[in-house]
């Protein structure tokens, strides 16, 4: 379990995060919304243990980040930060590799197969020896959720559940490998492991989310079932636009107002 108690984070001589109380349950896929600007990456790298509060008390399964050894704590938890760049001309063979822990005593054999695995599961197999400079940028972004996949290995290891972070994971890629991406996302929680994802596409984060966290100027201000949060008012308060709400399959379907006019036909 992940636990955030009266957490607040200054930075810059400004509170970016302001008494956030949050528990995260493994088996379940929490996502966070919000307006940029607001936390929400802040938030996830307290989460993680990037950052430590500035008040208040960040925890893993009791214990406070900022106690847990990185090495141990890397492998009980996994990042794909918003983006990253790579100075190297790398192959993605060689990229999704430096996710893996050499320690845990596989074979040569078994960690090029894990390479195999992750890189299929992320739709890049036959990948492995390019350059991933020579890469779009979806591809790379897919690239290094191999590589997380690789770190991670299953939700669950020995009883313990393990956490899958994502920011922003589906923002550079096209709407078949965003819903790839989510179900990868889901799978994990189903299997018992914990996911957190910031997103941005509101009813994408409903389709696949147990939990739907809105976030505004550095507060949880939503929190609930996602039908629940698209259909409160203040989520278009959060975003200070207008938005139409459409049902679909039982699950609201929320589009900016402005663009809800004669044109659009849904299901």
């Amino acid at each position: 379990m992940f636990d955030l108690s009266g957490v607040t984070l200054r930075l810059g001589g400004r509170d970016i995060l302001k008494s956030v109380d949050l528990r995260l349950d493994a088996g379940t896929l929490t996502v966070l919304v919000g307006p940029n600007g607001a936390g929400k990456s802040t938030l996830l790298k307290v989460l993680t243990g990037e950052l430590a509060p500035s008040r208040g008390m960040a925890r893993f399964d009791g214990e406070p980040l900022g106690a847990i050894p990185i090495a141990a704590l890397a492998r009980r938890r996994a990042v794909l930060p918003q983006s990253q760049v790579l100075a190297f001309p790398f192959t993605v063979r060689e990229v999704v590799a430096l996710g893996q822990d050499k320690r845990r005593g596989e074979t040569a054999e078994q960690r090029r197969r894990q390479i195999g695995e992750a890189l299929e599961r992320v739709g890049l197999a036959g990948f492995g020896g390019r350059n991933v400079q020579e890469l779009s940028g979806g591809e790379q972004q897919r690239v290094h959720l191999a590589r997380v996949l690789c770190q991670i290995g299953r939700p669950v290891v020995d009883g313990v559940p393990r956490a899958l972070f994502l920011d922003e994971p589906t923002a550079s890629l096209d709407i078949k490998h965003q819903v790839e991406v989510m179900r990868i996302g889901r799978e994990f929680a189903n299997g018992g492991g914990f996911v957190f994802a910031v997103l941005h596409d509101l009813n994408l984060a409903a389709a696949y989310a147990d939990r739907y966290l809105a976030l505004d100027s550095g507060r949880i201000v939503l929190d609930a079932e996602p039908a629940e949060v698209l259909t409160d008012p203040r989520l278009a308060e959060i975003f200070g636009i207008a938005l139409a709400s459409y049902p679909r399959d039982g699950l609201p379907f929320v589009v900016p107002q402005a663009v809800a006019g004669p044109h659009l036909r849904l299901p």
